[in-house]
């Protein structure tokens, strides 16, 4: 219980979202070019909360 507490305050920027939300926060972003989701610039986790909490079909690019 604590390990998801510790998770969810980590990634707080994608608390919402539905489904798209979790499987971002349960993505292990380190193997990916990204790189781990704590070092991501503020603009990109702007830009992925923008687009979790959007009502319609959103993407970056």
């Amino acid at each position: 219980m604590a390990s998801v507490l510790a998770s969810n305050a980590k990634h707080a920027f994608v608390v919402d979202g539905g489904e798209t939300g979790r499987l971002v926060r349960s993505r292990d972003w380190s193997a990916t070019p990204l790189g781990p989701i704590e070092g991501w610039p503020p603009t990109l986790k702007t830009a992925v909360n923008i687009m979790l909490t959007s009502p319609g079909p959103v993407s970056i690019l």
